[in-house]
Order: C-alpha cells, then structure tokens, then sequence
C-alpha cells in the first residue's frame, strides 16, 4: 500500500479489495496493521 507517497507492506485482519479505501491502526516494524475505512476516507 502506499501512504503519503511512500510503499509499505501491510496487513490485515479483514478481507480488503485493491482499490479499497484503508485506515491505518497501527505499525509493527515496517508493516502496517490497517483495516477498511468505511467513513469514506482519502483513497490515494
């Protein structure tokens, strides 16, 4: 996934599409625990 320009590898508890709209929860070292953003968030 790429936040604010930058690549990171993440990961996820629920089933995410490519293209999904993702909210960051956390990071563990250099991966992101994300999951859906259902409020419609900025999907760059």
């Amino acid at each position: 996934m790429r936040v604010a320009g930058e690549r990171w590898r993440a990961t996820s508890t629920n089933r995410v599409q490519r293209g999904q709209a993702l909210r960051v929860k956390s990071r563990t070292g250099l991966t992101l625990v994300v999951e859906p953003d259902n409020q419609g968030g900025n999907n760059r």
